[in-house]
């Protein structure tokens, strides 16, 4: 060994001294791969103390791994333990989560937050009790849709249920806001976010019923040409993130559809520029729905306005398109 180690040596001195720089080396390699080994692979097992069912086992063993990205997790549904096997921070975080999760309903803890790394959080926080699941998923995805947060789990197995989020901090403190525009405190507002980017809810007042809401709300995604744009049908709320001009257009268009029919508007008419213009036609004589199709493919064939739909919740045609196009709109709908 010390002959191929002097061979291979470029070190000059006396030959023993190269030697023994070599075998520490050789030593301290192996110790700090050994104590990086040992950083990477520990193993904790955590006992569930109010978690009984081995539904409730399995999701919240699902929550845990998802969040800490910890493959390796075992449960063992008998014993009612949890075996944790990774880094160090996916042990601390497990750990954190466990306290939040594995709990009585008589000790149901405050929201809660753990800093994980660098603009790197994870946040637990409580539904209100009354919240159907279908509702929790619905406001749950929209949320996450909007905010498009790097990771939100339901956890529905504790009374109230809960959700659990990584991301970073400005994800998760524009996730709150919504939460509490959509649950806590219902209001008008805007969050401002990066990017000259900002997210808006809308109450709607005369829109009621999951058929409608999506009706209107797909009307007003198309015409603005909203890709962030998403429901809450529980409390009638729209919310959209997008810049301030593709806002005002969405938050105009609602107000002109959230009133009761028939629409009338002294201004009707919403300019984003002097070539692009949006127009609201509430249509006098009542129509049927094959009807009011049917006026919709003859006046988009006719004025050959890629953005022309019908709102049979409002009897309505809303256009978008060139002057030109809404003129021809206008008179091709005259008394209608």
């Amino acid at each position: 060994m010390v002959t191929n180690l002097e061979a291979n040596s470029s070190l000059n001195g006396i030959r023993g001294c190269r030697v023994t720089i070599c075998m520490s080396t050789k030593i301290g390699v192996a110790l700090l791969l050994s104590a990086l080994s040992f950083a990477a692979d520990q193993e904790k097992m955590f006992s569930l103390a109010n978690t009984q069912t081995v539904k409730q086992i399995s999701e919240i063993a699902t929550v845990v791994r998802s969040t800490t990205q910890d493959r390796t997790l075992l449960v063992d549904a008998d014993r009612k333990t949890m075996t944790v096997k990774g880094s160090e921070q996916q042990i601390a975080i497990t750990d954190w989560l466990l306290k939040q999760l594995d709990v009585a309903p008589s000790a149901i803890p405050a929201p809660a937050e753990y800093k994980a790394g660098d603009d790197d959080f994870v946040q637990v926080r409580r539904f209100p009790a009354s919240m159907t699941l279908q509702q929790i998923q619905e406001v749950a995805t929209a949320v996450r849709s909007t905010v498009e947060l790097r990771q939100l789990f339901i956890f529905t197995s504790s009374s109230p249920a809960a959700v659990v989020m990584r991301s970073s901090r400005a994800e998760l403190t524009m996730a709150q806001w919504m939460f509490r525009g959509l649950l806590d405190n219902p209001g008008p507002g805007e969050f401002a976010g990066a990017k000259n980017e900002f997210v808006r809810l809308f109450y709607l007042k005369h829109f009621q019923g999951a058929q409608n809401i999506q009706e209107v709300a797909t009307v007003v995604r198309t015409i603005v040409q909203a890709p962030r744009f998403f429901t809450y049908n529980p409390g009638a709320v729209l919310m959209m993130r997008g810049n301030t001009s593709d806002l005002n257009l969405a938050q105009w268009l609602i107000a002109e559809l959230d009133k009761p029919a028939p629409l009338s508007s002294s201004n009707p008419e919403f300019r984003s520029s002097n070539d692009n213009i949006t127009r609201v036609f509430g249509l006098k004589q009542p129509t049927t729905v094959p009807e009011l199709q049917k006026l919709a493919v003859a006046l988009r064939s006719a004025t050959e306005a890629k953005q022309l739909f019908a709102l049979k919740s409002k009897n309505s045609i809303v256009v978008r398109g060139t002057p030109a196009q809404i003129r021809k709109a206008q008179t091709m709908l005259g008394d209608k």
